[in-house]
């Protein structure tokens, strides 16, 4: 049997470099915890925990004398505080990938700005991307459901780092058509408000809809 090998195969780059931090952190001697599998791998996630790393689900389940590793996908600045006050070191893995989308959310939302995710809302990489910009994200797996978010100020478009490009091209092309729409609306109701000032000195009276 002949067995042939893609160009690109095995882990990602961000996966690879968290699995290398973890690593790292044992050399330390302490205990380490993950919060939440580190990776989606399940022979890699049992060979680190006979290597002594344990996954926990919550950062009150992490002790002050252990070290806590925020995995690839990354989490809510809340929870990353959450860790720092409780354990003796915080290792950040989030894949810096994600890192970028996470920093953009967080600059179009001082700005002002909404910002669109392409991705699925549970995943644990969406989930810490909305906690950078609580009150300026829409998270939508599709197109089609652009048309039900409400009306958006100067919106960015981003993704979750392992969407298909496909899908992310066409929420952010359904977002671009639906921003266009609502700037002829806004102009034309501006045009009609100019002309109706306008005509205000030359009429006695002005009927309006």
């Amino acid at each position: 049997m002949e067995v042939l090998l893609a160009n690109e195969y095995g882990f990602c780059f961000g996966v690879e470099r968290a699995v290398e931090m973890v690593e790292d952190a044992l050399e330390s001697g302490g205990p380490v915890r993950t919060l939440g599998p580190l990776i989606h791998n399940t022979q890699e996630m049992q060979r680190l925990e006979c290597e002594g790393v344990s996954t926990v689900q919550d950062p009150s389940q992490v002790s002050k004398n252990e070290i806590a590793v925020i995995r690839a996908h990354g989490v809510t600045p809340l929870v990353q505080l959450q860790l720092e006050a409780r354990a003796a070191q915080v290792v950040d893995a989030t894949c810096p990938f994600v890192t970028r989308v996470q920093r953009l959310a967080e600059r179009a939302a001082r700005q002002g700005r909404h910002v669109v995710v392409a991705g699925n809302p549970d995943h644990p990489e969406m989930i810490g991307v909305v906690g950078y910009a609580p009150n300026n994200t829409f998270v939508v797996s599709e197109a089609g459901e652009v048309a039900k978010l409400p009306l958006l100020h100067a919106p960015l478009v981003v993704s979750q780092t392992t969407l298909k490009l496909k899908t992310f091209i066409e929420v952010a092309e359904a977002v671009r058509a639906r921003a266009d729409a609502e700037h002829h609306r806004r102009q034309a109701f501006i045009e009609q408000h100019q002309a109706a000032r306008r005509l205000q000195g030359t009429v006695r009276a002005q009927l309006s809809d």
